[in-house]
């Protein structure tokens, strides 16, 4: 029997307040499907919202708060984010109170990456700030190149490129546990 993996993704209909559409692009949905399914898992695409994928605003909203992720760390042998998807650890806190993210090296979208990408003011906030002030021991690399993170059961990865290390990274851990 394949082992069975979530896939979760988010996802908004504009950039910030701009009338710039959006969405998950197709990459970081089929790099981590294939490279998933060639280690031998079943993998499930899941959302997090009703109706639809949810703004990632809400990732910082502390009055919508996600599900906790937490008891992952507690119940998961592992946990991997890429990109954008770190988000998803901010709000998050370990059983001591202490951010989910503090003292762990954790990478994700730079700005650098945004500023690139012309996006500085129409993103919401600047993810990589946002880790840092919760206390995440950000590495980074060159723009749009592979670099990922990893910190016994949480591993993350820069951008889209990093997306085949994490899922590696994921396997590996497994593997060992």
């Amino acid at each position: 029997m394949m082992t069975k993996r979530a896939l979760p993704l988010t996802s908004h209909t504009s950039l910030g307040n701009s009338d710039r559409s959006t969405g998950f692009y197709y990459d970081e949905t089929a790099a981590p499907c294939w490279t998933i399914r060639d280690i031998d898992w079943d993998v499930t695409l899941a959302s997090a919202g009703e109706g639809g994928l949810p703004d990632p605003k809400i990732l910082v909203d502390p009055d919508k708060r996600p599900p906790d992720v937490a008891h992952f760390m507690y119940d998961t042998l592992a946990m991997g984010a890429v990109c954008h998807g770190p988000s998803g650890f901010l709000q998050t806190k370990e059983m001591n109170d202490d951010p989910l993210v503090h003292n762990k090296p954790v990478n994700s979208f730079t700005n650098r990456e945004t500023e690139q990408i012309e996006l500085i003011g129409v993103e919401p906030f600047l993810l990589e700030i946002r880790l840092r002030d919760a206390g995440a021991l950000i590495g980074c690399c060159d723009n749009f190149t592979r670099h990922a993170a990893e910190d016994g059961q949480l591993i993350t990865g820069q951008n889209l490129q990093s997306t085949e290390a994490v899922c590696r990274s994921l396997e590996e851990s497994l593997e060992e546990s």
